[in-house]
């Protein structure tokens, strides 16, 4: 049986070293021009680095779905290792969802601000200073 307590350590090391990574990952793509890429790769890592599922063999332990579905994969094959697999697909498809409406909502915003705009720029008048 594992310590409750090196069972929650393990979490905050991994919340606490994923949480660098994230930020690692958001400078990375931080010059990215297409706001839709951007978030769409920034939520997809999230789902990637934290999603949890439950041990194959604890149904009591919750690992990281990355993690499980390496390690069940290698000792007890891929039938094994597939609700962590499924579990990351969803979080893949759910941050590409969430993705493409958040830039929807956005993109329906701006043509607003956009068209509020002088068509043409107004040129300042310059006193020549003779009177």
């Amino acid at each position: 049986m594992i310590d409750p307590n090196d069972y929650q350590f393990s979490w905050q090391v991994y919340l606490g070293v994923g949480l660098l990574a994230m930020l690692l990952w958001v400078a990375l793509l931080w010059g990215l021009k297409s706001f839709f890429l951007r978030l769409w790769l920034i939520l997809a890592a999230a789902a990637f680095l934290f999603m949890p599922v439950k041990h194959p063999d604890d149904v009591t332990l919750w690992v990281p779905a990355s993690v499980g579905s390496v390690l069940s994969w290698i000792t007890a094959g891929l039938d094994s290792a597939m609700p962590a697999l499924v579990a990351l697909g969803g979080g893949q498809v759910l941050a590409l969802v969430i993705a493409l409406l958040v830039a929807v909502v956005l993109s329906r915003r701006q043509p607003q601000a956009a068209n509020s705009a002088p068509a043409q720029r107004r040129e300042p008048e310059l006193d020549s200073g003779k009177g």
